[in-house]
């Protein structure tokens, strides 16, 4: 299983979706716009995103141009892919 995939597949047990069932290639009905989370479940999934890349190089390295897979960078990394592909944060 891809990098991606991991992470997408766990974006999706997070809000309840499944994966198997998102076309996440539909440009004219994006995905991340499906489905929403509370700004606590997403700090939740950052923080999983920035250990999971942390515990591994060759998957940090995989979606990353930096070099180190340094705390920082695992952070910086999960956030980025949070504004670039997570759900919609819940407005409370």
């Amino acid at each position: 299983m891809e990098t991606i995939e991991k992470i997408m597949r766990e974006m999706c047990v997070m809000v309840g979706a499944d994966y198997d069932t998102i076309n996440f290639k539909d440009e004219e009905d994006p995905f991340y716009l499906k489905h929403e989370w509370p700004e606590a479940d997403e700090e939740e999934f950052k923080v999983w995103i920035s250990n999971f890349l942390f515990k591994s190089k060759k998957d940090f390295r995989s979606i990353s141009r930096l070099m180190m897979n340094t705390r920082h960078n695992c952070d910086k990394v999960a956030s980025e892919f949070i504004f670039m592909y997570g759900w919609k944060t819940k407005v409370s």
